[in-house]
């Protein structure tokens, strides 16, 4: 297995664990749930089973890329899991709902779509990668450099909301 490959299925693991983990606090949950409604995803009835379906699915993901045997397989769906999850935020953003992929509330925009094809070239550049390179032996002092290489994308990705609002907040703050 290769660096790269490494990195791609830390990458992916770690934005689907933290968009859960920012899901699992019943609040968040519920609100999730609300979007999915007022966005006219699913009807109200089932959109708590949805809200918690969404996040089982992202976790089952986790799991699957962390298992060295399954991280292909893993990456392959996260790739088709991350075109029905953008697929879905389209009539949040005609309708200028909020996006609660990783927990924070902003409106839809351009930068969602731009932050999902990158998780989608990730994961799908890391199921090739994964079909392409034979697995081997991993040096310790490299697996560290791409752990922390993954996580500067993990954080870089994962905040892109707060990146992307905050100019506005300052400027409504200063008025």
């Amino acid at each position: 297995m290769s660096y790269v490959v490494l990195a791609c299925r830390l990458v992916v693991a770690g934005l689907f664990a933290w968009a859960a983990a920012s899901k699992l606090r019943r609040q968040h949950l519920r609100d999730f749930a609300g979007v999915l409604t007022a966005a006219r995803l699913v009807p109200g009835r089932v959109a708590a089973p949805a809200a918690a379906t969404v996040v089982a699915v992202e976790l089952l993901l986790v799991g699957l890329i962390f298992v060295p045997s399954t991280a292909r397989a893993g990456l392959t769906v996260a790739a088709g899991w991350t075109v029905a999850l953008t697929a879905a935020l389209l009539p949040l953003r005609r309708r200028s709902l909020a996006c609660r992929c990783f927990g924070t509330a902003t409106p839809v925009g351009v930068h969602h779509l731009i932050r999902n094809l990158g998780i989608f070239l990730t994961a799908a550049g890391g199921a090739l990668g994964a079909a392409l390179t034979p697995a081997g032996p991993l040096q310790w002092p490299a697996v560290l450099v791409t752990a922390i290489a993954a996580t500067t994308a993990i954080l870089a990705v994962g905040l892109t909301d707060q990146l992307f609002t905050a100019p506005s907040a300052y400027r409504a703050g200063a008025s």
